[in-house]
């Protein structure tokens, strides 16, 4: 591919090539492009600027044109982040037509409707998705969408006591949350606000910013706080005995307090530390002994949130026995008797063993164990060794000690690709590529192989990070056969994005016209398996797999449209259906108009991984 000067500027001015860019010449060409002046690079810059924001321009005329409310509401407020930092008035304007759209889809969805479960679910990400693009923005535009756009509250089954958690009172503290290190008397005013109608958990993280920026502050909301727990009925509020039992545990004295509260308390200064009256502290044990000694004597065992209140007593244990020491005993019984009827000793054993056991100690445990739990004692055992530096140790316990064959092998691969992980992290790669050779799955050995790419390229090896790319690709390479394998291909593309543009762009156009072939064969199917379609438009939400692959596809075009944006634009425009289109040529413009260090809800997704079923989480996780 032939690339002009000022492509060539925008690659060096981007630092996209790892460490060596390379500049494409005409064949036969015998010198290279001369670099260009600051001035030439920033005058390139612009007037790529200025195509995007065309661009972005044309998006914006075009999504009143999409049927579904979600795809507009998505649209827009991808528009409003690009906007914001050069046209807030425009940006609010666009914001405003977002929230209209949602305000009219709430108010028009009916209880009675079968799909009522799914409409409230969709309603709800998008406001979750319009609160973090406009909540650090613009509070107050914010905090009036937020009650513009009110849902009532879910109808409650018959014969269901436990309270859920209200979900507009957990969106308003979650805005007081993003800015209260900014405004901190505004996040006050908005937490007060809410903690009239009700409790909710978000409070607590609310608190603890606001001991910093607003002592006085923080103080006279837990005094609130409080006051409303003194009247909650914790049988069947669960909030409330979170928030009760999180007020109680972290002013918790140093001599009962577990080793995480320790650190805890320890990362917390003076002002930060959550302060509690002994007359308070006395007061919320009662309150919670007294709940669950009532659900005992209405013969509650399992109802409301007697679940909750067990397990917290469980927690609070010296506190009942401190100030309620008439009732321990009884409650002692009761928790025990608990635990006994939902899990056998399982529990039980758990909660026994210290949280600075060493292996050696949770592997006794664990041979005193029932059957059913001593697996997850061993498999404890395993990643304490781990941690502490012994891997050998860690594949010692799981030789001699798991039972099963299958249990035995699964947990070797995990200790492997965990050994894989921390090796690439520390640049080893030859020691990485050891474990890699001992892994059979191909996608995980792509993901892997990702990973060392990823970990090469950081450290100044492009040409060896193309290898592994390559040799992913050679893995996967050809028309996918499933999602998974397509969705490999995208993260391949990606990867390929800064260090070979060319084959990147080969990937994402094939993988364009196959995806516009599958949206057709589903639009055709939809209704006789996944629903992903509602009046002939493709739902954009991502739990839907066609909109999965088009969102990567998305971000691999905003990549490459630094690398060259008209063929980019271009590609993104090849998509068949507007409602996928549309979203393809926003990802181009917000690759150029993005600025690193903005706030982005844009998704990226060079390499994606879970947590393994060790309690470890891998490297660079997302």
């Amino acid at each position: 591919m032939k690339y002009t000067r000022t492509l060539t500027a925008l690659l060096l001015a981007s630092s996209l090539t790892a460490s060596t860019a390379v500049v494409a010449q005409e064949p036969g060409a015998a010198a290279a492009v001369p670099a260009l002046t600051t001035d030439e690079q920033a005058a390139g810059q612009e007037e790529l600027e200025r195509k995007a924001l065309a661009l972005l321009d044309e998006v914006i005329g075009e999504t009143p044109s999409l049927k579904l409310v979600e795809n507009r509401v998505r649209l827009r407020a991808a528009a409003v982040e690009i906007l914001w930092p050069r046209d807030q008035e425009r940006a609010r304007e666009i914001f405003n037509a977002a929230a209209n759209d949602l305000s009219a889809a709430t108010s028009g969805i009916d209880t009675d409707d079968p799909q009522y479960q799914n409409l409230t679910n969709t309603i709800s990400q998008l406001r979750h998705r319009m609160l973090g693009v406009m909540g650090e923005r613009d509070p107050k535009l914010a905090l009036e969408f937020l009650r513009a756009t009110r849902q009532p509250p879910p109808p409650v089954p018959p014969g269901v006591s436990l309270r859920q958690p209200d979900q507009e009172l957990m969106l308003e503290t979650q805005l007081a949350q993003q800015i209260a290190a900014r405004d901190p008397q505004q996040a006050l005013r908005i937490a007060e606000e809410t903690l009239s109608r009700g409790l909710s958990a978000n409070l607590m993280p609310l608190l603890t910013q606001l001991r910093t920026s607003d002592p006085e502050g923080a103080a006279r909301l837990t005094a609130n706080i409080i006051k409303k727990l003194r009247t909650a009925n914790f049988a069947v509020d669960y909030e409330a005995t979170n928030i009760a039992s999180y007020l109680l545990l972290s002013t918790r004295p140093a001599e009962n307090a577990n080793a995480q509260q320790q650190t805890i308390a320890a990362d917390q200064t003076g002002a930060r530390r959550p302060q509690l009256d002994e007359s308070v502290r006395r007061d919320l044990v009662n309150l919670l002994v007294n709940a669950v000694a009532a659900g005992n004597a209405g013969n509650a065992r399992r109802s409301g949130n007697m679940g909750g209140l067990l397990s917290t007593v469980r927690e609070l244990m010296p506190e009942v026995e401190r100030y309620a020491p008439t009732q321990a005993a009884a409650l002692r019984r009761r928790v025990e008797g608990d635990e006994s009827r939902v899990g056998g000793n399982y529990t039980r054993v758990f909660h026994r063993v210290p949280e600075a056991s060493t292996p050696e100690a949770l592997i006794e445990a664990a041979a005193k164990a029932a059957p059913e739990m001593r697996e997850q004692l061993y498999r404890t055992a395993v990643w304490k060794a781990f941690n502490e530096g012994n891997p050998d140790r860690a594949r010692q316990i799981i030789n001699n000690h798991v039972e099963g064959a299958r249990q035995r092998e699964e947990m070797l691969k995990e200790l492997d690709q965990q050994l894989f992980w921390r090796a690439a992290s520390e640049g080893k790669v030859e020691q990485a590529q050891a474990f890699l050779a001992r892994i059979k799955s191909k996608d995980e050995r792509v993901g892997m192989l990702l990973q060392l790419a990823q970990v090469t390229a950081g450290r100044g090896n492009a040409e060896v990070a193309v290898d592994f790319l390559d040799e992913a690709w050679n893995l996967i390479g050809g028309r996918a056969k499933n999602h998974s394998q397509f969705g490999l291909q995208l993260q391949v593309a990606h990867n390929y994005a800064p260090l070979a543009p060319p084959r990147a762009f080969e990937i994402i156009e094939a993988s364009v016209t196959h995806l516009n072939e599958l949206v057709a064969a589903a639009a055709v199917l939809d209704g006789f398996g996944q629903d992903a379609f509602a009046e002939d438009e493709l739902k954009g939400q991502e739990g839907y797999v066609w909109s999965a692959l088009a969102t990567q596809c998305n971000e691999t075009l905003a990549a490459l449209a630094r690398v060259d944006f008209e063929q980019a634009r271009s590609i993104a425009g090849r998509f068949q259906r507007p409602e996928v289109r549309l979203p393809a040529r926003l990802a181009v413009a917000h690759g150029i108009l993005f600025r690193e260090g903005e706030q982005s809800n844009f998704k990226r997704s060079p390499v994606r991984r879970g947590r393994l079923r060790g309690g470890l989480r891998s490297i660079n996780e997302d």
